[in-house]
């Protein structure tokens, strides 16, 4: 079974009060049809209890129930390689990115799919297995 590995935003435009925006309503029945297992990362959970807007915290935190997450995800701090490839940063957004990149590097989960443009300034053309909505 294949581990597909969605960024906070994914999360968030799928579990938001307003319209899934059409394109991630396709994706996620496409994978879904396929049998693939979505995953979230610990740290997207994390990022999501920190959202000012209580109402849509509360509503998306209540969904997430139904994502498997990551119960043990590798630490990029840990691997000075990739470090070096990505970056050191005090910003948590970026942090959290890192670690998303981290377990497709280490092979955690099979894909992550991501709106992040940030993220696709930081990968090379070997990074096949990261995509961009």
């Amino acid at each position: 079974m294949t581990r597909i590995l969605i960024d906070t935003n994914i999360i968030i435009y799928r579990e938001d009060l307003k319209k899934v925006p059409d394109d991630v309503q396709e994706l996620l029945r496409i994978l879904n049809e396929k049998e693939h297992k979505v995953v979230t990362h610990p740290l997207s959970l994390e990022e999501i209890k920190k959202d000012k807007n209580t109402e849509r915290k509360e509503i998306v935190l209540s969904k997430l129930k139904t994502y498997s997450i990551i119960e043990t995800p590798p630490h990029p701090e840990e691997d000075s390689d990739f470090m070096s490839f990505v970056g050191q940063t005090s910003n948590v957004h970026d942090m959290v990115d890192n670690h998303l990149l981290y377990c497709v590097y280490k092979n955690a989960v099979d894909f992550l799919i991501t709106e992040d443009k940030k993220i696709k300034k930081q990968l090379k053309p070997e990074y096949p297995t990261v995509f961009f909505m």
